[in-house]
Order: structure tokens, then sequence, then C-alpha cells
């Protein structure tokens, strides 16, 4: 790599937007609240996300024997916008 190019990442990492940060709050007959969130490219990744959390969570209520099963998950952004 040269230096040139070095210098080129370099600006184009500086001139990147940030990632934004998704928090993923479950509902399951309880209330857990993602404090933390996830860097994530945008709200399609966040929806992808939700998909590949609460499928397995589905499935493991089903492996216990429990048909009754209600999750939701709320996502939102750094400033509180739901998506």
């Amino acid at each position: 790599m040269t230096l040139l190019n070095l210098i080129q990442l370099r600006f184009a990492l500086w001139l990147a937007p940030p990632m934004p940060r998704f928090f993923f709050n479950i509902h399951d007959g309880t209330f857990m609240a993602d404090d933390d969130g996830v860097k994530l490219t945008g709200i399609d990744d966040a929806r992808n996300a939700v998909w590949n959390t609460l499928l397995p969570m589905t499935a493991e209520g089903r492996a216990d024997g429990n048909m009754a099963c209600q999750l939701r998950m709320d996502v939102r952004d750094e400033a509180g916008i739901q998506g």
C-alpha cells in the first residue's frame, strides 16, 4: 500500500458518517431494556437483527412445550425514534 493509498483511506474514514446505534427492547411477558445497543449500518440491518433474534427465541419456547408465546421487540435509534 502506497503512502497515497494510506492518505486516501484515512480521508475516506474521516469523511464516513458514524454508524448509528440501535437498541432492542424485548417484551416476552417481562420487559428487558437494551441499554447498550448495537452499531449497525441502518434500519434494514436493525430489522434483520429483530428477525434473527425473535425466531430462535420462539423456537426455544416451543421446545419447552410453551405453545402460547408472545414476543415483541421494539427497535429505537440513539434519538429514541422507533423503527
